[in-house]
């Protein structure tokens, strides 16, 4: 978390001499290859963390991250479906797919996947400004304004959300 990636590098291959099999491991290994540019070596780790530990969540949702970021959507949609299957009550990963939704123009099913996470997790801030922000591209001001609203009730700092809130009377 603080960048000191070969320190983390030495200590995570010292767990793996210690523990071969250990997923968790390789998914530590792919996120400090995503942090610094190398997308293939990332997706290699991410890989062995399915095969040793495929019940483990960060790993789909970074699957969805890497995926959404290359453009591959098919990808990054089926990753969080995937997550979905084993964990159905996680609201990152309904959010994780709704931005995929969105950077592919599926509105609505963006929005299902947006409000999905909300129900989940109603202090998702994020997703519930992504709804907002949604509805107000497609001019549905009066759908825009309750989540913008529920945006600021859970974060009263949310960047934009104040601004956002001001159009309400657009329509």
């Amino acid at each position: 978390q603080i960048g000191l990636f070969s320190k983390a590098k030495l200590y995570l291959n010292k767990s793996l001499q210690m523990s071969p099999n250990n997923g968790e491991t390789y998914f530590f290994k792919g996120e400090i290859a995503a942090k610094q540019g190398d997308t293939t070596l990332a997706l290699h780790y991410l890989q062995q963390t399915l095969n040793l530990k495929p019940t483990f969540l960060p790993m789909y949702v970074k699957f969805a991250d890497i995926y959404t970021a290359l453009r591959q959507y098919d990808l990054a949609l089926f990753y969080s479906d995937e997550g979905i299957k084993q964990h159905p009550r996680n609201a990152q990963l309904y959010f994780k797919k709704g931005v995929t939704y969105q950077k592919v123009y599926q509105t609505d099913s963006a929005l299902v996947c947006y409000n999905k996470a909300i129900h989940l997790d109603s202090a998702m801030a994020q997703a519930s400004c992504s709804a907002g922000l949604l509805y107000l591209k497609i001019k549905a001001l009066r759908l825009a304004v309750p989540h913008f609203l529920h945006t600021l009730k859970v974060n009263p700092q949310y960047p934009d959300a104040k601004i956002l809130l001001y159009y309400r009377d657009w329509e």
